[in-house]
């Protein structure tokens, strides 16, 4: 019988940036997912429904430039 290891992954962490064409960028930060989207909403919604999938909590950030935009309202 092989010798098996249980490996644990590190969760899931997103981070929303937003592209030079307006675009929100969502970028898994171990490259494991990602995607460009046209709403924010829609970014976020890729973001959960990802970490959903894969059993782990939401664990997402945003960028400097779009938490500034964010914060202004």
């Amino acid at each position: 019988m092989p010798n098996v290891r249980a490996v644990d992954f590190p969760p899931l962490e997103f981070v929303i940036s937003l592209g030079p064409d307006r675009s929100f960028v969502v970028s898994e930060m171990r490259g494991r997912s990602g995607g460009v989207f046209d709403e924010l909403s829609d970014a976020v919604l890729f973001v959960r429904v990802e970490c959903q999938a894969r059993g782990c909590a939401v664990a997402m950030k945003f960028d400097q430039n779009l938490a500034c935009i964010r914060a202004a309202g």
